[in-house]
């Protein structure tokens, strides 16, 4: 290849939209095997109860990740160094707050399980298994999550893949030897994902990627403006959080002990929807950033351009996407759990949310936007709706179905009340039109792909 070559390749490799598309697709790709060999290794009632735990841990991370990673993004991009190492510094004390909290109360519950011999009818094996791990991989995987943040306020997105190439593959890489050596169980698993948090955790302070030495910095008014600006954001992320494991929890609840096995394998589908949360992640993580500073500019404008921008091309994306996986469900399902979840309602209940996913990126942007132009509250409202929605359509859903299809029809029902409801404020504030949306994703689409060739 000339030298020229070279150098137009190396200009696409390091477009940050490629970047961050490029990080989702290989790290979602990482994070499909590693679930296909869970399936595959453990028993369906193991993979649920691994399902049950990353549902706890994942309700906490949202807790920390909704109050301080938008907060950071907004008040760190653009920032000039003082003020930045401020914000760093009050962001970490937030984080070791809210991290020292939930230590706490694992503490409590662990002591009352364990020393006082709670009866084993109510703490069964799965909730044992959680309440033993829950605060320790909270903490480990802390430092990662402070760097997480920092990198795409950044737009390092470079650097997020390596770090997150360290911490998934090398978990990966302790699976596959967990398995030659016959030693898979769900509690080699734990310490499994414990130790890939704890290298990942020792190579960003290491490398000072996550900024600890910033904690020296922080102040008690940007701490407090922070939390007040981020508080709604936190709530806004459980309640979304909650929303998006509410059916897991109530597969759970109703089904007592067939709950493992359901869970398991409505996980399936879930899964498999990576295929959507890749390029949705990324192009939230690039539009997010560039409408902060669009915003912090004063420039409403080209925020508002940037939201239909993403909108319309994120849809046209998904659109073949949905086609392809109408075809060939059985087949995503097959590779993924093998033949254990052949048959079952996995691959149906995966071309359900494949039609859905179509509206996926306008409800997204809706939620990110609302709280860039300060209406966090309004967010929050929105998702409080959804959850709502959710949880009584779940339990009638289990009710009148008997099956975990009625748990999967409730999700449009929820959507459609969020796209709505996010609309009607967000028309408050940013002028656009849906045909607008399509027009002008399709073209954007169009360059981005005959840029992305020529150079």
């Amino acid at each position: 290849m000339s030298v020229t070559g070279l150098v137009a390749l190396k200009n696409k490799l390091n477009n940050k939209h490629f970047l961050a598309l490029a990080g989702n697709i290989v790290m979602s790709g990482i994070g499909i095997l590693t679930f296909g060999l869970i399936l595959r290794n453990l028993s369906i009632a193991d993979a649920g109860i691994w399902m049950m735990f990353l549902t706890a841990t994942g309700l906490a991370e949202m807790l920390r990740t909704g109050l301080l990673q938008t907060t950071t993004i907004k008040f760190y991009t653009g920032a000039d160094t003082v003020k930045a190492n401020n914000v760093l510094g009050s962001v970490w004390y937030l984080a070791l707050i809210i991290t020292a909290l939930f230590l706490l109360l694992n503490l409590l519950v662990f002591i009352i399980v364990h020393f006082l011999n709670i009866n084993h009818e109510v703490v069964t094996h799965q909730w044992t298994v959680i309440i033993n791990w829950f605060g320790v991989t909270l903490l480990s995987s802390l430092p990662y999550s402070l760097a997480f943040w920092v990198l795409i306020a950044d737009e390092r997105y470079d650097k997020i893949l390596w770090i997150r190439l360290l911490n998934s593959g090398s978990m990966i890489i302790y699976m596959i030897v967990l398995i030659v050596l016959k030693k898979m169980t769900i509690d080699s698993l734990m310490w499994c994902n414990f130790l890939t948090n704890c290298l990942a955790a020792v190579f960003t302070i290491a490398t000072g990627a996550s900024r600890l030495k910033t904690l020296l910095y922080k102040t008690r008014e940007c701490t407090i403006q922070l939390f007040h600006y981020g508080k709604f954001g936190m709530g806004t992320t459980v309640v979304s959080n909650l929303f998006s494991n509410a059916d897991k929890i109530i597969i759970i609840s109703m089904l007592g002990p067939a709950g493992p096995v359901a869970l398991a394998t409505y996980g399936v589908p879930l899964k498999l929807m990576e295929l959507v949360e890749m390029p949705l992640r990324s192009f939230v993580g690039t539009g997010m950033t560039g409408m902060a500073f669009a915003l912090n500019k004063d420039k409403l404008d080209e925020a508002t351009y940037t939201f239909k921008k993403f909108v319309g091309m994120l849809t046209w994306l998904f659109l073949p996407m949905f086609i392809f996986a109408f075809f060939f469900a059985d087949i995503a399902v097959d590779l993924l759990g093998g033949g254990k979840y052949t048959g079952t309602e996995a691959a149906n209940i995966f071309r359900f949310f494949m039609l859905l996913s179509l509206f996926y990126p306008f409800d997204r942007f809706c939620g990110v936007t609302l709280d860039l132009i300060n209406k966090p509250n309004i967010n929050f409202y929105k998702v409080i709706g959804t959850l709502i929605i959710t949880v009584i359509g779940d339990v009638l859903g289990l009710l009148i179905f008997k099956s975990i299809y009625g748990v999967a029809l409730c999700s449009a029902f929820s959507l459609a009340f969020g796209i709505l409801f996010g609309n009607y404020h967000l028309r408050k504030h940013m002028n656009y039109k849906f045909k607008e949306l399509i027009i002008i994703g399709f073209a954007e689409m169009k360059w981005f792909i005959k840029r992305a060739i020529k150079r």
